[in-house]
């Protein structure tokens, strides 16, 4: 079976959070019982001697998302969390675009990285541990509950470490929730099959039709457009921020800004 694991951290150290210890422990298991495994990382320390047979890929970077000018002040939270998952959805496109995988697997905080995997035609796993939705109607701290309930959704199989998590969970996805106590490489393998089970019976992608590598640039696209329309929205009521664009235009080119005042006095 070849798996994709997606984590935070990899490999988790001793000050890491307890997501990150059950994908590192996670990944050494499979390998050892003799599966193919990948780690998808946003960081991590060095490998160790039992990381010699994981293939490990640090997420690249959504050069796109740099363009960004207000919305990471306007919606912080809600910038940075987006930014930090189209980076894991750029390597899930780029990097892994040429190996087929079994399954892809991460944990409940970073829900949303599956996002690119639904569009692959793959089965995929959840590893849930609380239930932390909250109610705030901030959209900037609201926004990553709602990317995490639609990956809920949309998802085959989750992992359970206690009954205790499962009924706080509630009804609506039991029927795809599996206990995983010891996190053991075996137990994984079973929960992965009835994932593979549930995917087989969908028999089609979840969530975008036409590839992961589209669904990328029209999210950046997306988020690009939000961008755009902060700008333009203040550009057209502050005449404090017009200046300051003037301004800001005249620095970066002062003679293409020379050309489109005098095309303009002309008019």
């Amino acid at each position: 079976m070849n798996i994709c694991l997606i984590a935070d951290t990899y490999p988790a150290s001793d000050r890491s959070e307890a997501s990150c210890r059950y994908i590192t422990d996670l990944a050494r298991g499979l390998v050892q019982a003799g599966e193919k495994v990948t780690v998808l990382r946003a960081q991590g320390s060095d490998l160790t001697d039992a990381d010699l047979n994981v293939q490990v890929v640090t997420a690249g970077v959504s050069t796109r998302a740099r363009q960004l000018q207000l919305a990471p002040s306007v919606s912080p939270q809600a910038c940075a969390y987006m930014v930090k998952h189209l980076n894991y959805w750029h390597s899930l496109v780029e990097t892994l675009q040429d190996q087929e995988f079994d399954v892809f697997e991460t944990t409940q905080s970073l829900a949303g990285a599956l996002l690119s995997a639904f569009s692959r035609e793959c089965a995929t796993v959840i590893r849930i541990e609380n239930l932390t939705f909250g109610l705030d109607k901030n959209f900037d701290t609201e926004f990553q509950h709602l990317i995490c309930r639609y990956a809920f959704s949309c998802v085959d199989a989750f992992s359970s470490p206690s009954a205790q998590c499962t009924a706080q969970f509630g009804a609506r996805y039991a029927e795809r929730i599996i206990l995983n106590q010891e996190a053991s490489a075996a137990s994984a393998i079973e929960i992965y099959k009835a994932a593979q089970k549930g995917f087989a019976q969908v028999k089609k992608p979840n969530l975008y039709r036409h590839g992961s590598e589209r669904m990328l640039k029209s999210a950046e696209d997306m988020l690009l457009l939000y961008d755009k329309m902060l700008y333009d929205l203040l550009f057209s009521r502050s005449y404090c921020f017009r200046l300051k664009h003037w301004l800001r235009s005249w620095a970066a080119n002062p003679q293409e800004f020379a050309e489109k005042a005098r095309a303009k006095l002309k008019l």
